[in-house]
């Protein structure tokens, strides 16, 4: 088996030589071997979290890294299907690449657009017409996975539902169903409703959000992470005056809260 040298100018070719090796059968690697697409799902997952969280750093060396590791798990899934005949790296080009251009008419043809919701709305209008003629169910959520995180999910369909027209005609009514679905929460006399009036409070909440033009996944993850942070400084600053958080009175936790509030600023 031919050894693959290590380039610092490395191709995309050069990387599947280097999974294609460690694929196999007799001279590659156990662990890599036995990888299956199931198998890998939650690899594929977990790296394009961390390539997220790169990003939210702001470390472009991370960045570089983790975006190596998530393009490693394209290319596993690349050399699997070239080992069961299923499909090429240029079947996987050929399709993104023809796709990029039937979506883009406003780019690749006279038909110019001035504003990113009109391309949006054409997007959504394009893949509707590409569903019709799909052999998969025909529906306005047909190709949404629904195994995608829920605020994503949510405002996903969101888009899809408003280049059908059924949206909302200014800002201020997602906003007002939102005071309408707080107070049904705060109504709710059992466990089943409460469940059912926070999922549509959450829901307005993001329609709100995209209306705003807000996504709402970065903004909840800005918030927790925020609210991580001023735990933080509340639990250091609990310890540096010898104060159990468990035993300390509201005032005490309202004043550290406040302490943090004031280092951990609300603006990113």
């Amino acid at each position: 088996m031919n050894q693959v040298p290590h380039a610092s100018g490395a191709t995309f070719d050069e990387l599947m030589s280097v999974v294609r090796q460690l694929r196999d059968p007799i001279y590659g690697c156990p662990w890599d071997r036995e990888q299956t697409h199931v198998s890998l799902i939650g690899d594929l997952i977990e790296e394009a979290y961390e390539v997220i969280e790169a990003i939210e750093t702001g470390d472009i060396a991370d960045l570089i890294e983790e975006l190596g590791d998530l393009l490693l798990q394209v290319t596993h899934h690349i050399g699997i299907a070239e080992e069961n005949q299923g499909f090429s790296a240029q079947d996987v080009f050929s399709g993104i690449v023809n796709k990029l251009i039937r979506r883009h008419p406003h780019v690749f043809s006279a038909n110019a657009l001035t504003s990113p919701v009109e391309v949006l709305q054409q997007w959504e209008r394009i893949k509707q017409e590409e569903r019709k003629h799909s052999e998969s169910t025909n529906t306005p959520f047909s190709g949404l996975p629904r195994a995608m995180p829920a605020l994503v999910y949510a405002q996903k369909t969101q888009v899809r539902v408003s280049s059908l027209g059924l949206d909302w005609g200014t800002i201020l009514e997602p906003l007002g169903k939102i005071q309408e679905e707080l107070s049904k929460v705060m109504e709710a006399n059992s466990v089943e409703n409460q469940q059912t009036e926070i999922g549509d409070l959450l829901f307005s909440v993001v329609n709100a959000a995209r209306w705003m033009g807000i996504d709402a996944e970065a903004a909840l993850r800005s918030a927790t992470n925020r609210f991580q942070e001023r735990t933080e400084v509340v639990t250091t600053k609990a310890r540096e005056e010898h104060i159990d958080l468990l035993l300390a009175s509201s005032e005490e936790k309202a004043r550290l809260w406040d302490i943090a509030k004031s280092l951990v600023s609300s603006e990113d």
